[in-house]
Formats: C-alpha cells, sequence, structure tokens
C-alpha cells in the first residue's frame, strides 16, 4: 500500500524580532538529517535516532560573529553549506556521527552577505552576493582539506537603460556544471551558465521565456522549474527548455473551495510536488496517480518555505515547513506513515465535500478539476 503524510511534530523557536530568530529550515536529501538556522547557529539532529527536540540539538554549530543566511545540502552526499554575512562559508561534513568542516571567504568585492548556495557537484559549489557568482572547489590532498576559488561566472549582457548589474534572484543546478541563474532585472530574465574546467569557463545560453516570478525549484531529472505567482495565487510548472506555456495550480480550501493565498512550492521528487495552501499543503505530481491534501494542526498555518527529503524507491520520506510569526519561529515535520495504519484517522479526518476513495494501491480524490490547457484546481 502507498504511503500518506501524516504531521507528527512542532518545534517552536524564538520569535522574529530575536537575534536567534529562525533563519532557513533544510532536511537532507535522503531525509537522514534537519538542519535548523538560528540566528548565529546551526542546528542539526540525526532523524534516524529520534525525533528533534530544540531544547536538546544532538549537534550545534555557532558563529558568534556572523549570522546565518542561506544552506544549502549536497544532493547526493551528507555535505551541508552554510551562507554568512560577509561572504563567508562554512562546509560542514557529517558520517555516523563525526563532523568536518572547512570555511572560506568569497573573493568579490565589495564583501556582502551570501544570497545563494548551490550544489554543482560533491566538489563543486556555486556561492551568490548581490550581482555576483563564484564557484569554489574543494579540494583534498596530503590530509589538506581546502576550498579554492575556480572564478566568477561573467555578468549578463547589460539591457538598454539598466543603470547597473541586476541582483540575482535565484540559483538551481540543472547538471553537475549546469547552472541557471535568475535576475531581479525588468526584464525577468533567465540564464543558464554551461560552465567547464581547467582553466574555467563559463558559456552563456539565453532561454526562450521570461519569468517575473521567483522560481521555487527546479526538477534535474524532467528539467521543469516551479514558481509562485502571488498576483494570481497561482503556482506555475514551466518546462525550462520549452516555450509552452506554464501549467497552473490553484489551491482550494477544503470546504467552501474558495481561493486561498500561495506561498511556496517545490518537488518532492522529479515528477512529485507539493505547495502550500492556507491549513494545508497539496500533495500532486504530472500524472495525477497520487495526490494528498496535507491538513494541518493548525488551521490558518500558511508554510514561508519547504523542505523535504523523500526515497521515491522506498515511497518513505519526510517535509519540514518553515513558519515564521511576530511572537515565534515554527517548524512542522510530516513524515510518511502507511496507508493501511492510517486509513481509520484519514477517513475520521476527511473533510465534507472532500471524499477520498482507496482502492488498494491508488487514491483518487475526487475533487479535482482540470480545466483547458493547464489549470489545475486543487482542495
Amino acid at each position: 500500500m502507498p504511503s500518506v503524510w501524516r504531521e507528527v511534530k512542532t518545534l517552536i523557536f524564538a520569535n522574529a524580532s530575536h537575534p536567534n530568530a529562525l533563519v532557513d529550515v533544510l532536511l537532507s536529501p535522503s531525509a537522514d538529517y534537519l538542519a535548523v538556522a538560528c540566528g548565529h547557529d546551526v542546528e542539526i539532529w540525526d532523524l534516524k535516532r529520534e525525533l528533534p527536540n530544540p531544547d536538546n540539538p544532538q549537534s550545534k554549530f555557532s558563529n558568534q560573529y556572523l549570522r546565518v543566511q542561506k544552506m544549502s545540502w549536497c544532493p547526493s552526499t551528507t555535505k551541508l553549506a552554510i551562507g554568512y554575512d560577509e561572504g563567508s562559508v562554512s562546509v560542514l561534513s557529517l558520517h555516523d556521527g563525526v563532523v568536518l568542516m572547512e570555511g572560506f571567504g568569497c573573493a568579490a568585492s565589495p564583501v556582502d552577505s551570501v544570497s545563494g548556495l548551490t550544489w554543482l557537484s560533491p566538489t563543486l559549489l556555486a556561492v551568490s552576493t548581490r550581482s555576483t557568482v563564484e564557484i569554489w572547489r574543494f579540494v583534498s590532498d596530503d590530509g589538506q582539506r581546502l576550498w579554492s576559488s575556480c572564478g566568477a561566472i561573467p555578468d549578463p549582457p547589460i539591457i538598454p537603460g539598466q543603470p547597473q548589474m541586476p541582483l540575482i534572484s535565484t540559483m538551481h543546478a540543472l547538471a553537475d556544471h549546469q547552472l541557471m541563474v535568475q535576475y531581479a532585472d525588468s526584464g525577468g530574465r533567465t540564464v543558464i551558465w554551461n560552465l567547464s574546467f581547467d582553466p574555467f569557463l563559463a558559456r552563456l545560453l539565453i532561454l526562450p521565456w521570461k519569468l517575473q516570478h521567483r522560481i521555487n525549484d527546479v526538477s534535474i531529472g524532467t528539467r521543469h522549474a516551479l514558481y509562485t505567482d502571488h498576483d494570481t495565487g497561482t503556482y506555475g510548472l514551466l518546462k525550462i527548455d520549452s516555450q509552452q506555456p506554464a501549467m497552473q495550480c490553484y489551491p482550494q480550501a477544503l470546504e467552501s473551495r474558495a481561493p486561498q493565498l500561495v506561498s511556496c512550492v517545490k518537488f518532492i521528487s522529479k515528477d512529485l510536488l507539493i505547495g502550500g495552501g492556507v491549513g494545508q499543503l497539496i500533495l500532486w505530481n504530472h500524472s495525477l496517480r497520487r495526490l494528498q491534501n496535507l491538513v494541518y494542526t493548525n488551521p490558518i498555518t500558511v508554510p514561508d518555505s519547504i523542505s523535504s527529503g523523500y526515497q521515491l524507491e522506498t515511497d518513505i520520506g519526510w517535509i519540514a515547513t518553515a513558519h515564521r510569526f511576530q511572537d515565534r519561529g515554527q517548524v512542522v515535520l510530516w513524515c510518511t506513515v502507511d496507508s493501511e495504519e492510517a486509513e481509520e484517522a484519514e477517513e475520521a479526518a476527511v473533510a465534507p465535500g472532500f471524499l477520498e476513495l482507496h482502492r488498494r494501491s491508488i487514491t483518487i480524490v475526487l475533487s479535482l478539476f482540470i480545466v483547458t490547457a493547464v489549470p489545475f484546481f486543487l482542495y
């Protein structure tokens, strides 16, 4: 039987005005570890051992001088990159309770806070600060563990009338040596840099579309991008190498079918997606073989960010959502449970007008409409 997702734990952290307010929440891709950044600290829990306790982290890393800005897990290893103020980066390698750490500082001048971290491979890391992207390579030689700079990606072509170089909005890896960069300029440009090394070269490919909305996530396997359109209250699924129109998804309330606020969306696997609504998360995939509404205990909860770790082969995983309130920061954890064990609880939790039919290995949600060339109404 397929697994279903259940809310299992809520972690409470300091309020948003506190120096140690919640910054970022990330699950490792294999769902082995949970990392939570608060102010100057990063706390890590091994989910294979126990559920997290915010008062007792299994590992804690602090920098009393610099605040955490970004984190990024390497997709194929248990390496965690942490970006700070002033262009500083630390890299943690976790192995069976042993943690190795290296660090480096970006070469860009003047030095700005790290705004993005993207792994191109287990030994290549892209670091962005404002309008600059630097590529760094890990080298292990004679017991020395070092990060060396490969160089910086060139500035994109100037747009006529643009007074200065645009800020970098998002970065995502599409392959080991391929980096997609979204610029926050009036044209909504998104470009792909094809990288080669020894010597370091970056070749530019301008994509055939422009996007004014911030890209939340990409699927390397299918080369799709996910974005959030706050103006229309939709999530968009866009084929990166195509001029086809985006597929749009509309989250709606379970009972009233009223439109809901959108917040963020991401891939759990290459064809499994999850987006945030009000009091719920919505799970779906390209072929609609699987769909579930994950209902929060708090009916007004809206996620600020979503992280996940999922193993497609075993259908086992975790989801962590971050929530920033005026009086606190909150992390809600979900994990997969066997659908047979959860069947009675699931039937009791189904809202009126939201009927689910369970048939062996498939769940069909009747309240789903597919409209024209691409909008979905999800509730």
